[in-house]
């Protein structure tokens, strides 16, 4: 039995008359019953951000795939996984362009102070500050993946210097495409705009946290696309406070959803509730490429 749990994919009626149309006997998870109770008689699973761990997954003795909508797999034990011989249907890079275009809607947003003036006007405030051009800035790019690649290509006709920073070694790719590659901490201490599209491991958690920002130039902006837990929230808020950034402009939180109005109704704020792989392409992108990886499984399971 295939078992939908991923609620993007279950609110998406175009996802779940394909996926009927090749498993008539889809059940999708209404969260009226528990996690675990819901997946137990699962043979295949769709999932999206739910914690797909070793509890879970002893809970599910006929599970043979896991199948994810979307692209991070911090959720998803996958040592547990692999000792279980349970398969991990994943494509990377499958919404990269809806991920990549947002970190740029932010750093134009941002440059042009697009949010600031809008979120004035609407109180009445007539401010005709009209911000800089993005064109010509310094942008840190860390984490040179699918989205990292994308926002590059994308920044190409701004005339950006580029520094880029990544654990897989590129020299080619950054030498073709005029990037320099720069430690951590150059990015942070030289670019107008710092932007994170790491997965979340145990490296890069609080990978940006005070000593981090410390580095960061007063007017610099922090964009963060990838994993909320990448950046310290705690520090990044001192930083805000204390006027030592330029601002925030974020995507994704440590914990969703944010009630933190602290953070969020800070002037130097700017965050958007996780919709950067949300693009109506991306979404269905996303869970056909989950569908495929159900329907090779039993096609080819007899192999």
């Amino acid at each position: 039995m295939i078992k939908v749990t991923a609620e993007s994919f279950i609110r998406n009626p175009v996802l779940c008359a394909e996926l009927s149309a090749l498993f008539p006997d889809t059940v999708y998870w209404d969260r009226q019953t528990g996690l675990a109770d819901f997946c137990a008689d699962a043979e295949a699973l769709v999932v999206g951000r739910e914690k797909i761990d070793r509890t879970l997954l002893d809970a599910c003795p006929h599970l043979k795939i896991v199948a994810k909508y979307g692209v991070g797999l911090d959720n998803i034990d996958r040592a547990a996984c692999a000792e279980k011989n349970i398969r991990i249907g994943w494509t990377g890079g499958v919404n990269a362009g809806s991920v990549a275009e947002l970190a740029l809607a932010f750093m134009l947003g941002a440059a042009h102070n697009v949010f600031a003036t809008g979120t004035a006007l609407r109180q009445g405030t007539w401010n005709k500050n009209g911000g800089v051009l993005l064109s010509g800035k310094t942008v840190g790019v860390i984490g040179v993946g699918h989205v990292g690649k994308e926002l590059v290509r994308l920044l190409r006709p701004f005339g950006c210097r580029i520094l880029v920073n990544d654990i897989v070694p590129q020299a080619g790719y950054y030498a073709g495409n005029g990037l320099e590659e720069c430690t951590k901490d150059d990015i942070y201490r030289q670019a107008d705009f710092v932007t994170l599209h790491v997965p979340l491991t145990p490296e890069t958690y609080h990978m940006v946290d005070a000593r981090a920002l410390d580095l960061f130039a007063p007017h610099a902006f922090l964009v963060n696309t990838c994993r909320g837990e990448t950046v310290d929230t705690a520090a990044l808020k001192r930083a805000l406070l204390e006027n030592r950034i330029g601002g925030v402009l974020a995507d994704v939180f440590g914990t969703e959803p944010c009630t933190d109005m602290e953070l969020l109704g800070h002037p130097r704020f700017f965050g958007t509730p996780h919709i950067g792989g949300n693009a109506r392409e991306a979404v269905l992108a996303m869970g056909r490429s989950a569908i495929e990886h159900i329907l090779y499984f039993y096609t080819n399971a007899s192999l």
